[in-house]
């Protein structure tokens, strides 16, 4: 039964273990669909160690619960329950280590230098595909129409470059948090594992040394009926041959009599 229940236990804690990390997950990416990692990512960092934590606990707590529980369902099985069959505690402080801390991820800055060459870079083709179009009606080639469509082109190339950034420092952020839960589910589940074994471990040497004691007042009980037996039975046998003795003196008597009252009879006669 204790085989059993821990196999049940240790694989129903890591499984809860592993959906609270897949919901930390998917905020994480709800969140980062949106977010950008470079503003506010100590914040994130913080919520994110303390759900890890409160995640751990909480699961923790489940399974010293549980423990209790399986300590509980066989102690019920021996003859005799008593409140000192369950085992008090079964496991160190020391057996659960903390996590690595999460790596934060490289975020590329966008400065105002790069916003420049950008716009530049976007504004030149647009400058120079107006230039050309405005030329065929007798206009310069750098003329309002061009540089409006050059600022019109170097904006655009300016938004698309920051929504180009915003998007990899999601995703980089995102596949930390990926990583860092990941690390965290495998750290943690050994932990749990380890103490499941733990506690087993415990409780089976905590059970069999009341089975064996158990076992041994059981024999001592046995051996004292036999040996209760064995007295009555010396004892019967004792009073047998007492018995005997005595009515094997009530018959020679019996016949002393029968031959002293022979000749009595005879000379009365």
């Amino acid at each position: 039964m204790l085989n059993d229940e821990m196999a049940d236990l240790i694989s129903d804690v890591e499984y809860d273990l592993r959906d609270r990390t897949r919901k930390i997950l998917r905020e994480v990416d709800k969140t980062y669909d949106e977010a950008d990692p470079a503003i506010g990512w100590d914040k994130f960092e913080q919520w994110l160690e303390d759900n890890l934590n409160e995640a751990a606990t909480t699961n923790f707590a489940w399974l010293m619960e549980r423990a209790e529980w399986v300590a509980a369902k066989v102690a019920k099985n021996f003859p005799v329950y008593r409140e000192d069959l369950i085992p008090g505690s079964v496991l160190p402080d020391d057996l659960l280590e903390p996590a690595s801390k999460l790596e934060k991820p490289k975020i590329e800055p966008f400065s105002l230098p790069q916003k420049l060459f950008t716009g530049l870079r976007g504004s030149y083709g647009g400058v120079l595909m107006f230039g050309l179009v405005t030329s065929l009606a007798g206009m310069p080639l750098i003329n309002v129409i061009s540089l409006g469509a050059g600022a019109l082109f170097g904006g655009k190339s300016i938004l698309d470059e920051s929504d180009q950034r915003l998007k990899r420092r999601q995703a980089a952020a995102k596949a930390a948090a990926q990583r860092h839960v990941d690390d965290f589910f495998m750290k943690f589940s050994k932990d749990v594992r380890d103490s499941g074994r733990h506690i087993q471990r415990s409780l089976r040497n905590h059970f069999s040394t009341l089975a064996e004691e158990l076992q041994e007042t059981l024999l001592e009980s046995a051996r004292s009926a036999k040996r209760a037996v064995q007295d009555d039975q010396t004892e019967r046998e004792r009073r047998m041959r007492e018995g005997r003795k005595e009515l094997d003196k009530l018959i020679t008597l019996y016949k002393r009599v029968q031959t002293l009252g022979g000749p009595a009879m005879e000379l009365t006669a």
